[in-house]
């Protein structure tokens, strides 16, 4: 197994999924570990729809960019969602076998998370009905959002200013970003305990351009969280 919980490999996680998800749902092993009714639904209706999406990526008359791109979204809100799942199940609950499945290391006092030293890879992907997607993403995989092992939550500040007169808008994620006009205040420091969210904006803020900057927070020790990353700017749309 990959050193963190999931397996970076695609053909890996399909593997790790196939035997947690037979795992969580034993009926001991679910009365045991405390899983809510809500996660539970939640995790089988991925479960469903991994089954379809990932042998379509894979087959080479299927694997469409839109296939791709859907099925990586949804690997990443899996591991979201099992991720919130191992963090409510009682420490005590779990044996040597349960850390052995789910690919749990236990930390000792011994060994203090080290200080986290890389930013995040920011994307930004601009939604109608005034709204930001964010998404975090580790150095080690540009492919997904992830968040560092190291840290707790992601923190994150933005501030939206009017465009530059003159400015186009941005073509495609990764493009020069336009110019901001007037500075504005930041927003923040904010915390996500996602990699990827979505900024809800105001009907006045539509046509305006938002910048972010994240970084990759330890809770308990702040010197060990991560720089900030370099800013990205998107136009929000209507």
């Amino acid at each position: 197994m990959a050193q963190g919980i999931f397996p970076p490999k695609d053909a890996d996680f399909n593997d790790y999924f196939g035997i947690v998800y037979a795992y969580l749902t034993d009926p001991a092993n679910l009365a045991r570990f405390l899983i809510s009714a809500s996660n539970m639904a939640q995790l089988s209706t991925y479960k469903m729809s991994w089954d379809t999406l990932y042998p379509q990526s894979q087959n080479t008359n299927t694997a469409t960019k839109t296939i791709i791109d859907n099925k990586n979204i949804l690997r990443a809100d899996i591991e979201e969602l099992l991720r919130d799942i191992y963090d409510d199940t009682p420490k005590s609950a779990l044996t040597t076998g349960d850390r052995n499945t789910l690919n749990l290391h236990e930390r000792t006092a011994g060994s203090p998370r080290p200080a986290i030293t890389t930013k995040p890879n920011v994307i930004l992907n601009s939604q109608n009905g005034f709204r930001i997607m964010v998404e975090n993403r580790v150095i080690a995989d540009s492919t997904r959002p992830s968040k560092h092992a190291d840290c707790d939550v992601v923190e994150y500040k933005y501030k939206v200013a009017e465009v530059a007169s003159g400015t186009p808008a941005p073509p495609t994620p990764g493009s020069p970003s336009p110019t901001p006009g007037p500075a504005a205040s930041w927003i923040g420091p904010l915390l996500s305990g996602k990699a990827r969210y979505t900024i809800l904006l105001a009907d006045t803020d539509g046509g305006k351009l938002l910048t972010i900057t994240t970084r990759w927070k330890n809770t308990v020790d702040d010197t060990k969280s991560g720089p900030w990353s370099d800013e990205v700017s998107a136009r929000v749309n209507w």
